[in-house]
């Protein structure tokens, strides 16, 4: 991202992600979480940027769609809030906590999670197919609506990716596709 005003971002062949190979045996403790009784409100600044990303992507007929992911953490007042400001922007949200998600994910906290909310690379792969199949259904996309030009480039980023990962075998970590 070059700045607050220029909603042009620079290419990383990962697309944002940074393949972790390493467990946390982290303890599910999101059943506590979900007790929590405090309230929550979209501070400001988280507004005012959300705000600006959502403004540009409906001018440019984008359809935007928040997600909640898997997190120990989340709360019911979290759930609340966001729902709230996403039906207030008109946009749509997806969350991931819910028991339904959770189960059809599979994703499991000891084998799928590195810490309380990061997947490592086992559960990217089970979340992120998830996700794309959500959203095909959701938007009605075909693989048709990427261009050929597009897909070339993406083919080179998941060549590179498959390096970083096949060096990380070496390593001794297990990488799964």
């Amino acid at each position: 991202w070059y700045g607050p005003d220029d909603f042009t971002f620079k290419h990383d062949y990962r697309h944002g992600y940074y393949a972790t190979f390493r467990t946390g045996d982290t303890p599910d403790t999101s059943e506590k979480s979900m007790q929590s009784t405090k309230k929550y409100n979209v501070d400001e600044t988280t507004r005012y940027w959300y705000g600006k990303i959502i403004e540009e992507c409906k001018a440019n007929d984008i359809e935007v769609l928040i997600v909640g992911n898997q997190d120990m953490r989340w709360t019911p007042g979290k759930i609340e809030c966001l729902t709230a400001y996403c039906e207030e922007m008109g946009i749509d949200f997806v969350d991931y906590n819910t028991p339904e998600m959770k189960a059809e994910t599979g994703l499991n906290w000891k084998t799928d999670f590195y810490d309380h909310k990061h997947t490592n690379a086992r559960g990217s792969l089970k979340f992120t197919d998830h996700l794309a199949r959500y959203i095909k259904q959701k938007y009605n996309l075909e693989p048709s609506d990427v261009s050929d030009e597009y897909k070339a480039h993406l083919a080179k980023d998941i060549e590179r990716f498959k390096k970083d990962c096949a060096k990380a075998t070496e390593k001794g970590f297990e990488v799964i596709w």
